[in-house]
């Protein structure tokens, strides 16, 4: 299914919709979920934002892949990934592309959801090795249905935004927020236990 043209695009209905492949391909609008829907096969990013939320996911199965994503076209919203693949989760916010990634689950019943946020978490405090985190940026990396320890990879381009000039893999580290403190995660891609 392709979805193309202007204006802006709702996927909607009562049931959830399963695709083989999609491509977004908005030369003006975004295309928004109304409903769960999920990917078997592909989806290729090559213009505009798709839409989800906690209550309007985008789920890819196990062997789905993703393909394109640009500034100008990700996924707006959480990502969930099935399966024992590994993964680039096709996130972003505000015009910024910031995808992550993990490495492959131990089986297909994994389930992982990723969200990208482009302003600062909030709470900044650091616990052991750290110095400081990020006041502009963060990924909500949850481990929805699993027990598999994963490598997560963060991606940034952009050192203006991040702040990020020099990729040092003893400076720059993975934090995870307890509750509490941020705490090392290790280098720049860090296990998810």
């Amino acid at each position: 299914v392709i979805f193309n043209g202007l204006g802006y695009q709702i996927i909607g209905g009562i049931n959830a919709s399963d695709f083989n492949n999609i491509v977004i391909d908005k030369t003006g609008g975004d295309v928004t979920l109304n409903q769960d829907i999920t990917i078997n096969g592909s989806a290729t990013f090559t213009e505009g934002i798709l839409n989800s939320s906690s209550t309007n996911s985008i789920n890819f199965l196990d062997d789905a892949t993703v393909s394109g994503c640009t500034n100008a076209s990700f996924v707006n919203g959480p990502v969930i990934k099935t399966g024992d693949d590994a993964f680039i989760f096709p996130t972003g916010k505000d015009g910024k592309y910031a995808p992550a990634g993990i490495s492959a689950p131990g089986t297909k019943n994994d389930i992982f959801t990723i969200e990208y946020f482009k302003t600062s978490f909030g709470d900044l405090s650091v616990f052991g090795t750290l110095i400081k985190v990020s006041s502009v940026e963060y990924w909500e990396i949850e481990r929805t249905l699993s027990t598999s320890a994963v490598k997560v990879e963060l991606y940034f381009n952009d050192a203006n935004f991040s702040g990020i000039t020099n990729l040092n893999t003893n400076d720059i580290m993975v934090a995870h927020y307890n509750g509490v403190d941020w705490v090392d995660l290790g280098g720049i891609d860090g296990l998810l236990h």
